[in-house]
């Protein structure tokens, strides 16, 4: 079979699949309905006449009347050549798509992504690269929101000191080095066990806006469908399935580090029970009134065939939050920290400020690959 018909024919079964059926669409009662539609994607220069033969041999015959072309940003824009895919259709190849479809009696609507639609959530789209000023994604301005009243003021702001935030952004400034842009930030947030306090139940309540990761350069919210793979985590934790979770830290992070993606996790296992209503509250199991769970926090930074590495352990990630707040504060009252909104980890030394918690609250490891 050559790798032509291979082509006609995954895009037949993976994509009329469940909307046309292909033995009935031989009765003639099902050849009466007024609209036979079918969505795809634009296919890239170099295929066109493959995509031309998809139409005559396998769109045409099935009386598709109707074929909504995604164009998406996947032409050879002339008028506007900083918002052109090099390797989208071309306007002879465009118009060659559009005379055999009108030879066939098919109506092509192209979808042309516009201002009102800017972007996939996993793929940046040309206006945004080209034109980051007309990014209006909830939530990207969150610092500088805080940050021009403040200055004002002669304040300093820091949101989001605490485990989930400030200590991962800060892990990735104790990481980063030498390194002033990555390909990749990877945050594994391990922990054995999760008993919210009140308070989480009652964030979780408000669905709080804040579910962004970092793809394509840019803040994106996350996918109804997240990702979830298996880590090995180090220590006793061991090897367990994760799934991505964003808290603050994506925010925090793409204010001061340059990275293509970054994605956070989280053990299934304390996904389940945050989200389970009869999970008990933490109960302290020492004198300093820590619960029980242990944590590994994992930062993977990766620039093209290096990776680095930060690890941090510790005893009850609510009774960590305070040491990390505290030292914030003591560092802020220095009166060497400009007025304004700031992440953690850009005002910060990361390693030096992690390292003088002290191991009584959690341990750092650095290493390089």
């Amino acid at each position: 079979m050559t790798s032509k018909s291979n082509f006609a024919k995954n895009w037949v079964w993976l994509l009329l699949a469940g909307t046309l059926n292909l033995a009935a669409a031989e009765k003639q009662t099902e050849r009466t309905l007024p609209v036979r539609g079918f969505c795809i994607p634009s296919p890239s220069g170099n295929r066109v006449d493959e995509f031309i033969k998809f139409i005559e041999e396998e769109l045409a015959p099935r009386s598709v009347n109707v074929l909504i072309l995604r164009v998406d940003y996947g032409f050879q824009f002339l008028s506007r050549p900083e918002m052109a895919d090099s390797r989208g259709l071309s306007k002879e190849q465009a118009q060659k798509i559009a005379t055999v479809c009108k030879q066939h009696h098919i109506r092509i609507i192209p979808l042309i992504d516009l201002l009102g639609h800017q972007s996939w959530h996993s793929n940046c789209g040309k206006l945004l690269k080209a034109h980051p000023d007309f990014d209006e994604t909830p939530a990207v301005k969150f610092l500088e929101k805080f940050d021009e009243p403040a200055r004002k003021a002669g304040v300093t702001v820091v949101p989001a000191v605490a485990f989930y935030g400030g200590l991962a952004d800060l892990m990735v400034t104790a990481v980063l080095g030498d390194w002033d842009a990555v390909d990749s930030i990877e945050v594994l947030m391990g922990i054995d066990s999760w008993h919210p306090t009140q308070g989480t139940r009652n964030t979780i309540a408000r669905n709080a806006v804040g579910n962004l990761m970092i793809t394509g350069g840019r803040l994106t919210p996350l996918s109804p469908w997240p990702v979830s793979k298996r880590w090995s985590i180090p220590g006793p934790l061991g090897h367990q399935a994760v799934v991505e979770v964003p808290f603050s830290e994506a925010i925090l992070i793409s204010r001061h580090v340059k990275t293509s993606e970054l994605h956070n996790y989280l053990p299934q296992i304390a996904v389940s029970e945050v989200l389970d209503s009869t999970t008990p509250d933490p109960k302290p199991t020492d004198a300093m009134g820590r619960s029980a769970q242990r944590f590994v926090i994992e930062v993977v930074v990766t620039r093209g065939n290096e990776k680095r590495r930060a690890i941090s352990r510790g005893q009850d990630s609510y009774a960590v939050t305070a040491p990390l707040a505290c030292e914030a504060v003591a560092r802020l009252l220095k009166g060497n920290i400009p007025p304004g909104a700031h992440a953690p980890g850009e005002i910060f030394d990361g390693k030096e400020f992690l390292e003088a918690l002290g191991r009584d609250h959690l341990t750092l490891e650095i290493a390089t690959h």
